[in-house]
């Protein structure tokens, strides 16, 4: 038996030109849409990047509040005439205060990540620079474009510490840094020349051979809200002017710049 459908019954498809009509349609809809989404995507990673600096801020203060002064930007302690060189980061120092307690514990603050490990335990040293490898997201702003391995190469050459030969060293990236102020070849590209006054900042270094500063909140004269302590920086050892990566002052610079955040370079900004 044969069923014939009526001309109201029999399925109709589309035609080519009207499924490339609602192809173009989608199209359409998708390019206007796309840019809302990329633009919603960018603010919720600025908001991250706010986020970690208040968290790095609060752990700043978290620190001030258990030693009664802010982690040191960065710390040196070593005898020109002797065996033995420790350096270690703010970076480094702050890690129980944001929930890296699991870093610290294994971390040897006796001895530097640095290599040679001079006059101090190699294990020791081996260990330190395999931990300030670990990729940390709080010290990581969520739009920067950093290498796939998210290690970079640092490094300083004989004799910048004086009596000590090259020192070299792996990190994970930070891009944060503390600030110590604007100093030295810095302060002179900055201000061509002319820093003059004062130009130091909130943390200050401790190292046995330049003296012995700290840094309370007492000491900021100018008052917290009217002086900065952190601030972004991106490129790792890479270095950036009016946002345009700088050939000269990063073949000058660049090894030295303190990109990670268990580097003690990076304390000095």
């Amino acid at each position: 038996m044969r069923i014939e459908l009526s001309k109201g019954q029999r399925n109709k498809g589309f035609t080519l030109v009207e499924l490339l009509v609602v192809i173009a349609i989608i199209g359409i809809l998708v390019s206007l849409t796309l840019p809302a989404v990329q633009s919603a995507r960018e603010a919720a990673r600025r908001m991250q990047c706010s986020n970690n600096m208040k968290q790095i801020g609060l752990a700043m203060h978290n620190y001030h509040e258990a030693h009664k002064t802010f982690p040191p930007a960065w710390l040196l302690g070593y005898d020109p005439s002797g065996p033995v060189v420790n350096v270690q980061s703010w970076g480094v120092q702050i890690l129980p205060y944001i929930e890296q307690s699991n870093i610290a514990d294994e971390y040897d603050y006796k001895a530097p990540a640095i290599l040679p490990p001079i006059g101090t335990n190699p294990a020791s040293v081996a260990r330190n620079i395999e931990l300030i490898q670990t990729f940390l997201p709080t010290f990581v702003c969520p739009s920067a474009a950093h290498r796939g391995d998210k290690v970079y190469h640092g490094g300083l050459p004989a004799g910048a510490l004086p009596g000590l030969p090259a020192l070299e060293w792996d990190a994970a990236p930070s891009d944060y840094c503390i600030s110590t102020g604007v100093r030295g070849d810095y302060a002179n590209l900055a201000y061509n020349g002319n820093a003059g006054g004062s130009r130091e900042g909130a943390v200050q270094p401790v190292a046995g051979p330049f003296g012995t500063d700290t840094s309370e909140i007492a000491s900021i004269r100018d008052g917290l809200s009217n002086t900065m302590m952190c601030g972004e920086r991106l490129g790792g050892s890479k270095i950036y002017r009016k946002r345009e990566q700088d050939g000269t002052l990063t073949s000058y610079f660049g090894a030295s710049n303190g990109g990670g955040w268990g580097d003690f370079l990076n304390g000095e900004h």
